[in-house]
């Protein structure tokens, strides 16, 4: 057998250019409204605490959450471009717990941590919901109802392992099978086969 490590390859690093086509428009809006311009390039050699690599949703709310816990604490962020510009700057802007993920924490983690990663996820939310209020931060945040939906044969009833594992912890999963005039209402024509509405969270 051939070692199939040998076909990896890395892309060459690419310096980040200042309004590059990638970014999205919320970006473009972002940095116009920042008094200070582009961020500082990293030079020469300097000292932290903690250096997080990443300037992304995950990167910013843990150098927020380490400040909070010692605000003395120096922190670095280092990104290839402006933070914010990366995946984190081209999703929807959607928010989400690990419900659908409970399957694979069940198998890797257990029944006991598995419902703590799940719970943590679920507050987590909320957490970002009070930041939110705490710093004044107009986002257009909206709390709404989503639907898990199946637009294949293959993919009917994909949520069925979440109510089993949710089963074997003793979990309420916030899921409710929609039938299919609800479907048909909630999100048109379509070839919606199937699916769950979440509700509660």
């Amino acid at each position: 057998s051939r070692d199939v490590s040998l076909d990896l390859s890395f892309r060459p690093w690419r310096t980040a250019r200042p309004g590059h086509a990638h970014r999205s428009i919320w970006v473009d809006q972002a940095l116009a409204l920042e008094a200070s311009g582009s961020s500082r390039t990293l030079e020469g050699e300097q000292h932290f605490d903690v250096c997080i690599v990443g300037g992304g949703f995950t990167g910013l709310w843990t150098a927020h959450r380490l400040r909070d816990l010692d605000p003395s604490m120096r922190i670095s962020v280092v990104d290839a471009d402006d933070c914010g510009t990366g995946a984190s700057g081209r999703n929807s802007g959607a928010m989400s717990h690990w419900w659908s993920k409970l399957p694979t924490l069940l198998r890797l983690l257990g029944p006991e941590d598995a419902k703590r990663v799940l719970r943590a996820s679920i507050a987590v939310l909320e957490d970002i919901h009070a930041f939110l209020g705490e710093h004044g931060i107009e986002c257009e945040l909206r709390r709404v109802p989503s639907v898990w939906s199946a637009t294949a044969t293959a993919q009917v009833g994909a949520w069925n392992g979440v109510f089993r594992a949710a089963e074997t912890l003793g979990l309420a999963p916030p899921y409710r099978a929609l039938a299919p005039e609800e479907l048909r209402t909630m999100l048109g024509k379509g070839p919606y086969l199937a699916g769950v509405i979440e509700e509660g969270v």
